[in-house]
């Protein structure tokens, strides 16, 4: 009878655990779910501060000053670099174009972090901004880590894509930086100072 009734209990006991287990997943889930929703809204183009702290408040997620996107190589699903990134870094692997947003990347220590957590990714960093301007930080961090797939830029990943402005300038149109070394260029080559040297007065 007592054999029953402690098998009895530990079948009771193994339930609650499985229980408390199935509970935290879907709370980890919904947490999870929350995030995602809340980097979606952070790289809309110009998104409401308001919404973005009611997204916040629901998964618990402090709302920055500034923060800062990443551009990841890979495809959407692919692990995340978990180990060495804030517990506040937003992880974006269920898009089309795998992304991170950092809160406050010039913190002491963030971009060390930041460093390791990327190791042996291709990634690109864009620049610091408010926190209702993360679409463009993402836009430029892309178009910075085409240029490294590229092979324009050949820094070490994660690049700095605030570091590589020129090229990213001159990698999305050809012809505006034609134009502009027509524009720009052409007369200073037509310029008195530009006369050979050949022609300069000799010295007596």
């Amino acid at each position: 009878m007592t054999q029953a009734m402690l098998g009895y209990l530990d079948q009771l006991a193994s339930a609650a655990a499985e229980g408390h287990a199935g509970d935290g997943a879907r709370q980890a889930g919904r947490l999870q779910a929350r995030r995602r929703a809340l980097l979606d809204k952070l790289i809309e183009p110009d998104p409401e501060l308001a919404h973005i702290r009611l997204l916040a408040a629901e998964c618990d997620w402090p709302v920055p000053r500034t923060a800062a996107a990443v551009a990841l190589s890979g495809q959407p699903g692919e692990r995340a670099p978990r180990p060495a990134l804030p517990p506040d870094a937003l992880v974006g692997l269920h898009r089309n174009e795998p992304c991170l947003i950092v809160p406050d990347p010039d913190g002491p220590g963030r971009r060390r972090a930041l460093d390791t957590a990327l190791a042996g990714r291709t990634a690109a960093i864009g620049p610091t901004m408010p926190v209702t301007r993360c679409a463009l930080s993402l836009r430029l961090a892309h178009d910075a880590l085409a240029l490294v797939r590229e092979g324009v830029i050949s820094a070490p990943s994660p690049v700095t894509a605030a570091d590589h402005i020129p090229a990213t300038l001159i990698g999305q149109s050809p012809d505006l930086t034609a134009l502009l070394v027509d524009r720009k260029l052409r007369p200073l080559l037509r310029s008195p100072a530009s006369t050979p040297a050949t022609n300069w007065p000799r010295r007596s």
